[in-house]
């Protein structure tokens, strides 16, 4: 009797294996190919994440980020007000309570508000309501500068205002 994992061949000769049915063998290669594809999209998405990431921490970049997110701010509050020309500084407002009490011009600052300083301008701007809080004008501080004026027996510090 013959053993029923072996098949003849048209030679005649024995083999050890049995003969798998093509829709099994289709399944297979399906399901490799599947596979193979999920894998690939898996590594190509991996490695351009990386490239992201890496890309993210480089500082030309992120000054080139920042450029562009003061100059959608810019144009955001320019669609509101007529600015002032040059280009301003522009700045996020981290800790409103504690600017709130030191400066009345922020008396309706919020965390995440933006500031354009002028040369002789301030706007406070609330971008998640496309609003102007407060618009003002900047005080230049006096400046102190200490120069030394030389007598024969002993120098004086002279604090001289601007």
């Amino acid at each position: 009797m013959e053993d029923s994992n072996s098949l003849k061949t048209a030679t005649g000769v024995k083999t050890g294996y049995k003969k798998i049915p093509r829709s099994t063998r289709r399944k297979k290669v399906f399901f490799v190919s599947l596979a193979s594809v999920i894998f690939l999209v898996v590594l190509i998405v991996a490695v351009y994440s990386t490239y992201q990431l890496y890309k993210m921490k480089d500082p030309a970049y992120q000054q080139k980020n920042a450029e562009r997110v003061a100059q959608q701010i810019v144009s955001n509050v320019a669609k509101l007000i007529e600015l002032p020309p040059g280009t301003p500084q522009v700045i996020t407002v981290d800790n409103a309570e504690t600017i709130r009490n030191t400066q009345p011009f922020f008396e309706k600052a919020v965390n995440g508000d933006q500031v354009l300083v002028y040369p002789d301008q301030a706007i406070l701007y609330r971008p998640s309501l496309n609003k102007i809080m407060n618009i003002g004008t900047v005080n230049k501080a006096p400046t102190r500068t200490t120069r030394v004026l030389e007598n024969k027996d002993s120098s004086v510090d002279a604090s001289v205002e601007k």
